[in-house]
């Protein structure tokens, strides 16, 4: 009799433990997130001494679900050009600044006081405006090809060059003003992106100002090669050219 008890005493203990160990189970299920927390885990022990029974069940809850993946950051969208002639452009010459801008924008406001304006103060007496690259710049090079006097080159900061006066140096204007650079190393500002144009006599480098996440063709082509120019290639980063493959000039 004592046996049979003890019999059914120990079936009915395992009955129980496997019904908290699916308790156990279905607690454990994780989160609605984007990747499922693991299952709950459920452990029985069954011991017996001296003819008595323990049974020890052991339930622990799945993970908590992950988090949902948030969206990636929107690339940045194409610019438009300034400038599409040089119609399209005006000159700042006060005692503030020697620039080109749009002819729609109004200039800036200088309250300063000087004995000449800012281009003439560069040596660019006769500057004018132009429409390089989609951009409004001074009708200044920086290109020190052309230059033949034997007067020493000056040196500029970081962003800027020496502007070519003749076939002699003038003083130091921001690369993104030059009508041209020698290269692409001329274009050495924090928001400089040089822009190479492609002809028959060789490549025209330009510096152009242009937002860290816009250096390239998808986004700053649109608004720097323009007709005939148009056809723009990604040369390495920050480095973009304009070709015209059909012109014969």
């Amino acid at each position: 009799m004592q046996l049979a008890a003890w019999m059914r005493t120990r079936l009915w203990l395992g009955l129980l433990g496997t019904v908290l160990g699916s308790a156990g189970v279905a607690a454990g299920c994780g989160g609605d997130g984007l990747f499922e927390g693991s299952g709950g885990a459920t452990t029985t022990n069954t011991t017996s001494t001296g003819g008595q029974t323990t049974t020890t069940t052991t339930s622990q809850g799945g993970g908590t679900g992950g988090s949902g993946a948030s969206g990636g950051a929107g690339g940045a969208g194409p610019i438009e050009p300034e400038c599409n002639l040089r119609e399209d452009c005006q000159l700042v010459n006060d005692c503030c600044d020697c620039m080109g801008i749009p002819a729609d924008v109004v200039p800036p406001s200088c309250p300063q006081q000087c004995l000449q304006p800012s281009c003439s103060a560069v040596g660019l007496n006769l500057v004018k405006s132009e429409c390089e690259v989609g951009r409004c710049v001074l009708s200044a090079s920086c290109n020190p090809s052309t230059v033949t006097c034997e007067v020493v080159q000056p040196s500029c900061p970081p962003g800027q060059a020496a502007a070519v006066v003749g076939t002699c140096w003038g003083g130091c204007i921001p690369t993104t003003e030059c009508s041209e650079v020698a290269d692409c190393s001329a274009c050495n500002g924090p928001t400089d992106t040089c822009v190479a144009e492609e002809t028959q006599t060789g490549r025209i480098y330009h510096c152009v100002e242009a937002p860290s996440t816009c250096t390239d063709c998808a986004c700053l082509g649109p608004s720097v090669c323009l007709e005939p120019f148009d056809t723009c290639t990604d040369i390495e980063p920050g480095i973009i050219a304009c070709s015209c493959p059909t012109c014969d000039f």
